[in-house]
């Protein structure tokens, strides 16, 4: 049999550790590390909700935006970020407002 000696079966000092962000030496302790990456990962998280409720309320404000513009025009479409034709908001806007215009030219009518 062949006796290993203390160089041999040493740990390479390349390897990587799997949990690089607790702090097992620290004065913090582990406890404190995981509970930091677990409120930073809710913050992100949260960050991500509110970036969803904004780009949401942004396309319901181009849908009002398109719907109530007298003219449609290049500028209203590039103040309200619509660069394409097929964005549905802005679908969804123009449909109401010729709804609306349809609805006012029958009211009219109507007076007559």
């Amino acid at each position: 049999m062949r006796s290993i000696s203390t160089s041999e079966s040493t740990i390479p000092s390349n390897t990587t550790n799997s949990f690089p962000d607790l702090n097992f030496n620290g004065t913090d302790g582990i406890a404190s590390s995981v509970l930091n990456r677990i409120i930073t990962a809710r913050l992100k998280n949260k960050g991500v909700q509110q970036a969803y409720k904004k780009r949401q309320q942004e396309g319901i404000d181009i849908r009002k935006n398109i719907k109530e513009s007298k003219k449609l025009s290049s500028g209203v479409l590039t103040k309200n970020g619509v660069f394409a034709l097929d964005n549905a908001e802005f679908v969804a806007g123009f449909r109401d407002q010729i709804e609306m215009q349809r609805q006012e030219a029958e009211g009219r009518a109507k007076k007559k």
